[in-house]
């Protein structure tokens, strides 16, 4: 499961209407009560700490920021195409969702690697952190071969 499926509402354009966070955490409960094993990939951080002794382990994935920017400029325009190029009708909410991302490590942003740090910081689980400078394969491979 991606924690933004739940996270936002489903809106044309996407991420633009958050869901409240009981009913986020109500999902994933329901999606995750049978389903064994299961992953989720994203930062439940701040809302889906009731969900949090479910786990089995905890893997923290951190991108430098040249190689997460670069990846998010490519996932944009493959998503929305010329909407977010200048002119386009998505451009300004492209170039603030890219400072958003940017202020990841400096503490610009509304989530930072601080905040993450402190959330992984209190889990009684095992926490793997792990270096996303390799492909998505390498790095489930690299995971499932502990």
């Amino acid at each position: 499961m991606d924690a933004d499926d739940v996270y936002w509402l489903p809106t044309i354009p996407p991420y633009q209407i958050k869901r409240m966070a009981a009913e986020r955490v109500r999902m994933l409960g329901e999606a995750t009560r049978w389903a064994r094993p299961w992953v989720l990939s994203g930062a439940i951080v701040g809302w889906g700490d009731a969900l949090i002794r479910t786990f089995d382990l905890v893997v923290f994935l951190y991108v430098p920021a040249g190689i997460r920017l670069a990846r998010l400029r490519a996932r944009e325009r493959e998503r929305f195409g010329p909407e977010i190029e200048p002119g386009g009708s998505m451009h300004e909410r492209h170039q603030a969702f890219l400072r958003w991302a940017a202020g990841y490590v400096t503490g610009i942003s509304g989530r930072t690697l601080e905040t993450d740090a402190s959330w992984l910081a209190q889990l009684d689980c095992p926490v793997m952190p792990i270096t996303g400078e390799c492909s998505t394969c390498d790095q489930v491979d690299h995971i499932l071969s502990l």
